[in-house]
Order: structure tokens, then C-alpha cells, then sequence
């Protein structure tokens, strides 16, 4: 919840030409600051906080947009498309937010 990430002490993720100020909420490729949305922003943490681990679209759905009822999956997808095409190289083939077939989504640094 967006309460236990402002109790996180802030910290700069690094990832390829990608770096997160979570203390400012800024991402910045190449030194040039991404346009992303607050849900795009938070969905991006979700991911990079799990580490590699997969987390599957429900489990996005509760923790970036607090649902936990049924809504559609592709409003994760949508914003994972927005994600890639901000912060990926090349977003038709990304490196760092992975879909895994059937199951979700995970980040590799």
C-alpha cells in the first residue's frame, strides 16, 4: 500500500540505463526523466520489489490498483505495454518487464 512504501527509507534502483528515485517518485532513462503515469510508477516498483519473482495479474490488480475483485486483466496489461514502451530499449522485445505466458508478469534487473 502505497502507507508501508512511505515508511520505506527512500533508495535509487539502478537497472541497465533505468534508475528509480523512490524518495522523489522519479524514474529516469539515460539520465532523461520517464513520463510515467502514478499507476505506471507503482506497477514498475511492484515488480522491481519482487525480485524476479513472478507476480501474476490478480496479485498487481490488489497491490497497484487495490482491487480484489474480479476486474479486467487488461488494465495491467495496458499499463505494462505503457511501462515497456518508457523504460525498454526496444519494448516489442523487453529485457527487464517479462510476461510469463499464462501466469503474469516478473522483472529482471
Amino acid at each position: 500500500s502505497a502507507r508501508e512504501n512511505a515508511t520505506k527509507a527512500p533508495e535509487v534502483i539502478r537497472f541497465g540505463s533505468v534508475a528509480i528515485d523512490t524518495g522523489a517518485r522519479l524514474v529516469t532513462k539515460d539520465g532523461e526523466p520517464c513520463q510515467l503515469t502514478h499507476k505506471a510508477y507503482e506497477l514498475l516498483l511492484a515488480l522491481v520489489r519482487r525480485q524476479g519473482a513472478v507476480a501474476s495479474r490478480r496479485e498487481l490488480l490488489k497491490e497497484v490498483w487495490g482491487y480484489s475483485a474480479f476486474v479486467t486483466t487488461r488494465t495491467v496489461d495496458s499499463h505494462v505495454a505503457e511501462l515497456r514502451r518508457r523504460i525498454e530499449d526496444n519494448p516489442a522485445d523487453p529485457k527487464h518487464v517479462l510476461t510469463v505466458w499464462k501466469v503474469g508478469y516478473r522483472f529482471v534487473a
